[in-house]
């Protein structure tokens, strides 16, 4: 179909095997809803639904076809008139040139599959509205259920067994400004651009080369007590130690709601003891990114200083109130971080977004795990080319995506701390990308011991342990240091 024949009309392209899997009934069934909901609609628009023959010669399939047929004679006898024809129903292949005119010359690419691993028609009409000479700005109708729904949110995403939501979506799409197509085209072109058949074969590679790293991990928590009578030797010597000590996946194991990660009873007690140790006393801090009321319920009794949200307050004494570290700390850029995270919510069952006074994070700890973790990898790679001028962090921890200012980060209230406290010797433990700002420290004067426990394979810290080996570790220390 040539451009000039369109005239004005509205084309909304459909390219699939005539397979089960594709939802052709329910594509046309859609259409008809959408004829029905949209009388004015029905002189302007023309469906060409390009259905390739698949498995000829079977029965059911055979079937199909006719089934198909049957129905848009129906269409098409209902709803066209004299030189007007809704719905054409070309059954052949095309040459890819011919395919790539029809998607550029399309106002909108329904794609409706009821199953699908990926479906590269989305991406082939995607590549093609690229401004060429003659081509249309187009939008792309995606079924929820084709793998490639993962990867193009900008799509408007449908459910293709919803048919009046289908009748409704192509509606909005027709009604959508040239340049709004535009923007979420190339939106979804910059992710193809960077997510090529080279880019999936690096991500397949690297992560066989993970799994044999993670193969040869070890902990080596069984030095774990040696390394706190060596500190306890040391205080036992008139030296004073400091400690720092992460919340979540150091202290206490994840649970599927954070807010079930309480103290078990063993730990309140463990770091109160240890707050009452001379060698110790007003030198030990937990560094966490909860909120400071979290902490100030279940941890305000230790006696320990309470560093909340990864560096941005913290209560100096049990009698205080939180403050900030930073007093002038600058937040104005949640308003262009937040809509990325609630898009990624929206998209992601089980996951949620909390909005913290210096930072906003996305949970996934309840999503899908590998659907999670995919999306995690999207909204990293669209927060950092987004945050590239903002005075923000984006750190990935576990089953988290949190941006943070740049002026707030566990490493540097540590330091501040470190400064102020002046150790002789220091520990700090934590067990993700967050806690790596603390390891990095170099303080001057101090022994400064680091431990990764139970994290990634790729850390700055010297140490590693899991949970309970920093619990031996703990337990140890509040053994054998002097009272």
């Amino acid at each position: 179909m040539h451009g000039g024949r369109l005239r004005d009309r509205r084309m909304i392209l459909s390219v699939e095997r005539l397979d089960y899997t594709k939802g052709v009934p329910q594509k046309l069934e859609a259409i008809r809803r959408f004829l029905e909901r949209y009388p004015a609609r029905r002189e302007d628009c023309i469906f060409v639904i390009v259905a390739v023959p698949s498995r000829q010669g079977v029965d059911e399939y055979d079937e199909l076809t006719d089934d198909v047929q049957r129905e848009v004679g129906a269409i098409n006898g209902q709803y066209g008139s004299v030189g007007q024809t809704p719905v054409q129903f070309l059954h052949r292949g095309f040459p890819p040139a011919e395919l790539a005119a029809f998607y550029a010359l399309a106002d909108a690419c329904l794609v409706t599959p009821l199953i699908d691993g990926m479906n590269l028609v989305a991406k082939e009409f995607i590549d093609c509205k690229r401004g060429a000479e003659g081509s249309r700005p187009g939008v792309l109708i995606l079924s929820e259920f084709a793998g490639a729904a993962q990867e193009m949110s900008h799509a408007i995403l449908v459910n293709p067994y919803d048919l009046d939501g289908v009748a409704d979506s192509i509606a909005r799409a027709l009604e959508m400004p040239a340049d709004a197509m535009e923007r979420r085209a190339q939106a979804m072109q910059a992710r193809l651009d960077r997510n090529d058949a080279g880019a999936w074969a690096r991500h397949i590679l690297g992560d066989l080369g993970d799994t044999e790293k993670a193969r040869t991990y070890r902990t080596d928590e069984g030095a774990m007590p040696a390394l706190a009578d060596e500190i306890a030797a040391a205080c036992a010597g008139g030296q004073d130690f400091a400690l720092f000590l992460d919340y979540d996946g150091t202290l206490r194991g994840f649970t599927a709601d954070p807010d079930d990660a309480v103290p078990d009873p063993e730990l309140v007690p463990l770091l109160r003891r240890l707050c009452q140790k001379p060698a110790i006393a007003g030198r030990i801090a937990v560094v966490s990114g909860r909120p400071g009321s979290f902490l100030e319920k279940h941890l305000g009794e230790t006696g320990a200083t309470l560093v909340a949200e990864h560096g941005y307050l913290w209560r100096r004494s049990a009698a205080g109130k939180f403050t900030k570290v930073h007093p002038r700390v600058d937040t104005s850029w949640k308003e262009m971080i937040l809509p990325h995270l609630r898009q990624a919510a929206d998209l992601t069952p089980g996951s949620q977004i909390e909005e913290k006074r210096s930072a906003v994070v996305w949970h996934y700890r309840r999503a899908d795990p590998e659907f999670g973790l995919w999306r995690a990898h999207e909204l990293l790679s669209d927060l950092t080319e987004i945050s590239a001028n903002l005075p923000v962090a984006v750190h990935h921890g576990k089953k988290i995506v949190e941006v943070s200012s740049l002026l707030v980060s566990k490493g540097t209230a540590t330091d501040l701390l470190l400064k102020e406290w002046r150790p002789n010797l220091a520990l700090a433990a934590g067990d993700d990308q967050t806690d790596e700002t603390m390891f990095a420290l170099e303080p001057k004067s101090v022994k400064f011991y680091t431990v990764n426990v139970g994290g990634s394979t790729s850390t700055r810290a010297r140490h590693r342990a899991s949970i309970r080996g920093l619990r031996r570790f703990l337990e140890t220390l509040d053994a054998n240091l002097p009272s």
